[in-house]
């Protein structure tokens, strides 16, 4: 939530224990921006300092990898302490653990040294591949420590969270509905979940689009394996017929040609597995992002070629097996 019009910093600490009394409100957090630099290890970085209380974890979602988040002792007695992400741990320190290390950060023209209690995953490269533009490293903060360094005792933006998406907007209407009674301006939201919302169905329909492509890449790739294999057939008849003629049976014949089909499909399935670890490689040096291919994601493609050579490769397998031994030899 922020002001409709003007900016003015009109939201304390009285206001939000109000707020927090509204039904159907989860957690509450004042929703402080600051920039600055973060100095350590030789090092000074452009930062972007945002100050919120104990609840910011019940409010954002953020994966906690080590230490843990502030508490309402940190908060209340302005403790100069931080949480920062990966990407902020290893530029400085060259490792994802940091907790226990301090960091200098420079705000407001002031210099202050804080602690770091907790490190979360990254938000920032996937934001930045979105949006194809650059941001500076966040770091979380206490803010009453930034109200302190500042001289702020008040904030304009607030960020809130529901027990239930259903009741999302109404329960945003009503707390903006009470801060313009309050503060006698008005004031307007944004719903992140939303924004999150249509950013999944988006990737879902570039899912289903992309399955589609790979259903009929299948098929056509195949329809081309059992041609391949009906030509096999054909060529080889002298071959299968003295097979029989000495002794080989049916069932052999059939799995035979079925194994040749499904190691043909097989290989080429492993062929593609290379050449996309190959490519994605190549994008992630280029491109300076971290795509991978699952485990998981290589056995779906492994199995899906293993059953196309046995589904394709069935009727050619079938027509091998059924085919006479007197009348190829005498042809």
């Amino acid at each position: 939530m922020y002001p409709g019009s003007s900016g003015k910093k009109l939201i304390d600490e009285q206001i939000m224990d109000d707020l927090s009394g509204i039904p159907g409100l989860k957690a509450l957090t004042p929703f402080i921006y600051k920039t600055g630099k973060a100095e350590c290890c030789g090092l000074s970085k452009s930062t972007a300092f945002i100050g919120v209380n104990e609840k910011i974890f019940d409010i954002f979602n953020m994966n906690l990898l080590y230490g843990k988040g502030f508490s309402e002792t940190q908060i209340a007695s302005c403790e100069k302490v931080a949480v920062v992400d990966d990407e902020f741990a290893m530029e400085t320190y060259k490792r994802e653990n940091i907790v226990g290390k301090r960091v200098t950060f420079v705000i407001s023209g002031q210099s202050q040294e804080f602690t770091v209690i907790g490190v979360i995953r990254s938000q920032k490269q996937g934001l930045e591949n979105m949006m194809q533009v650059s941001f500076p490293n966040v770091v979380y903060i206490p803010y009453t420590s930034l109200n302190e360094i500042t001289g702020d005792s008040k904030t304009d933006k607030i960020a809130i969270s529901c027990f239930s998406p259903e009741s999302e907007d109404l329960v945003a209407n009503q707390v903006v509905k009470m801060l313009k009674q309050i503060n006698q301006i008005s004031y307007k939201y944004e719903n992140i979940n939303g924004y999150i919302n249509d950013l999944k169905e988006t990737v879902s329909l570039v899912k289903t689009f992309i399955k589609a492509v790979a259903a009929i890449s299948l098929g056509v790739g195949g329809i081309g394996i059992m041609n391949s294999m009906l030509y096999t057939v054909d060529t080889r008849k002298r071959d299968i017929g003295i097979y029989m003629a000495l002794g080989e049976g049916r069932k052999s014949i059939l799995a035979r040609f079925l194994a040749e089909a499904t190691i043909v499909c097989l290989i080429g399935g492993v062929l593609g597995i290379v050449m996309t670890v190959a490519m994605l490689s190549g994008i992630n040096t280029f491109m300076e992002l971290s795509l991978k291919l699952s485990w998981g994601t290589m056995a779906i493609a492994v199995t899906s070629s293993a059953l196309c050579g046995v589904i394709f490769g069935l009727l050619p397998a079938e027509r091998a097996s059924r085919l006479d031994p007197i009348d190829i030899i005498s042809e």
